[in-house]
Order: structure tokens, then C-alpha cells, then sequence
């Protein structure tokens, strides 16, 4: 449960090379399942490049395709999303790898991405208070922001919270920018899901929470167990970091209302990926005690 996962360039190179030069084998062992939807899978993987979204929809992105623009008072570019401006951080300062960083951000929302957070039926309803674990560029809240009542956001990296800051400013009376790690305790670099809860009197409110952690998801909802006594919580919750996960948390929610995202991804920048390579994207869980 603690493996190592890719964390900088170089490392994601490495298992990027590592993924091209495994191709063949993963293919053949996909070929091979009883299951045909992971069947398919082998077989595309037999033609087309390996991908940690192994369909054909991510083909149709293309980086050049999205325009981000630099705002020379900000020292920022921004991507206007549905009229908003979401800010970037100053990496993604450089024309062509902040227009790569959208494409990758609409692969992963495509309607047929096993990483898709929402669907027609699951999202944040008028009224619900965002908690948000893992904002980055905060595209998730910034897609909510009209209907939600308020939102919690935790992120660290301090170029992504000042590229937030600008994003919010419309609705920073809307926004609290949490600048710890969601963990199962609280100190002063921590923050417990339960400790938000209290702190900001969140008891009585209708929760709907993004986890999307970078392999620490399940530590997460660890210090969540004040979820168990909400009357209206729905969790998007990211399992393809860790191979256990999709099994961990389910288990752990086997008395709500489960949905597995559609689809397969290959995570290869986790160094344990083995058999049966293939995970789930995410869970979508809903609490059964509704209004």
C-alpha cells in the first residue's frame, strides 16, 4: 500500500520507456482474458501506442487545439473555461506545455474516461458544500462554482495556490484554500477530513467530495470517518493510483450506493503495477441516508 509512484519528470520518462518496452507483454496477457472488455484492451494495445488510457477517444486531443493565454499582470497564463479564467502556475508559463496540460485535463474528463469524476447523475447539487482533495488548478471546483454553496480546497504546492488565488478571485468569498495534505491526523502540515468538519461546523451540511491524492486516498478516508453519519455525502474517489484500492474502498462503503467509473486505465507510473495491470479510474460513492 505504500509503493512508490513517478514524482518528477525524470521518473515518469523512466516509466514511460518502461511502458513502450512492456507493450507486447501486457497486450498479449490482456489478449488473453475471459473478460472481453479488458480483451479489447489487449487487442488495441497490439496496434496503438500504450497509454495509461488505453482507447481510441484519447487519440482525438490534440494540445494545439487549446489556446492559453498569458495575463502579463499576473505573470500567469490562464485557459478560459466556460467564460472563467483558470490560472495556471508559472511551470506552465511556456505556450506548449500549458496547452498539453489542458488536453490532459480534458482526456481524463472525457465522457468516456475511466477518470471521470462526474456523469449525468453524480455531481455537486445546489447547496452542497465542495471539499476538494488534491485542487491543482482547481478545475473541479471551477467547474461547480455557480451552484455549490461553498468549497474547501486542500493543496500544497504554493505556485498552485497562488495560480488559485487568482483563478477565485470572483468567488473568493466561495473559496477556503486548505495549504496542508489531507491525512488521517492533523498538525500543522496535516489535516483530517473529520478535523475540516469540525472546524468549520460541516456536520449538518450536504458533502460532496473529490479525493484525487496521488496514491494516499485510502490514508485520507481514514480521517473521515464522520462521513458514516452524514445524511446526504457523495464521494469521487480516485483507486488506479494503487492497485488495492478499488477493493480496499469498497469494502470499506460495501453499505452505500457504489459506482465504478466505465473503463480500464494502465497506471505504469507506479512501480508495483504487475498482473492483472488493468484498474479502475475511481469510485463513485453515495451515502444512503438522503434527504
Amino acid at each position: 500500500m505504500n509503493g512508490r509512484l513517478a514524482s518528477n519528470i525524470t521518473e515518469f520518462i523512466m516509466r514511460d520507456n518502461w511502458a513502450r518496452l512492456n507493450r507486447k507483454k501486457i497486450a498479449d496477457y490482456l489478449s488473453a482474458s475471459d473478460d472481453p472488455e479488458i480483451r479489447s484492451i489487449g487487442e488495441y494495445l497490439k496496434s496503438n501506442n500504450i497509454n495509461t488510457f488505453p482507447y481510441s477517444f484519447a487519440t482525438r486531443y490534440n494540445g494545439k487545439d487549446y489556446k492559453c493565454i498569458k495575463d502579463s499582470s499576473a505573470g500567469l497564463r490562464y485557459y478560459e473555461l466556460d467564460g472563467k479564467r483558470m490560472y495556471l502556475k508559472k511551470k506552465y508559463n511556456f505556450s506548449y506545455l500549458a496547452s498539453r496540460y489542458i488536453k490532459n485535463l480534458n482526456v481524463e474528463q472525457d465522457p468516456a474516461s475511466p477518470h471521470r469524476y462526474m456523469t449525468d447523475t453524480f455531481y455537486p447539487h445546489e447547496g452542497d458544500v465542495l471539499i476538494d482533495v488534491g485542487g491543482a488548478e482547481g478545475i473541479f471546483t471551477l467547474s461547480n462554482i455557480e451552484r455549490i454553496k461553498h468549497a474547501y480546497i486542500f493543496e500544497c504546492d504554493p505556485e498552485w495556490i497562488h495560480a488559485m488565488e487568482k483563478t477565485f478571485e470572483p468567488y473568493k468569498d466561495k473559496i477556503t484554500i486548505i495549504a496542508k495534505f489531507a491525512s488521517d491526523h492533523s498538525d500543522s502540515t496535516h489535516m483530517s477530513i473529520d478535523d475540516l468538519i469540525k472546524e468549520y461546523s460541516l456536520q449538518n451540511e450536504n458533502l460532496f467530495i473529490k479525493i484525487d491524492a496521488e496514491g494516499d486516498e485510502l490514508r485520507i478516508l481514514d480521517g473521515a470517518t464522520m462521513l458514516n453519519e452524514a445524511q446526504n455525502c457523495s464521494i469521487a474517489v480516485c483507486t488506479y493510483h494503487r492497485q488495492e484500492h478499488e477493493d480496499l474502498i469498497s469494502k470499506r462503503y460495501k453499505d452505500w450506493n457504489i459506482e465504478h467509473s466505465s473503463g480500464y486505465m494502465i497506471y505504469y507510473y507506479d512501480y508495483d503495477i504487475s498482473e492483472p495491470y488493468v484498474r479502475r479510474g475511481l469510485l463513485r460513492i453515495t451515502s444512503n441516508k438522503t434527504k
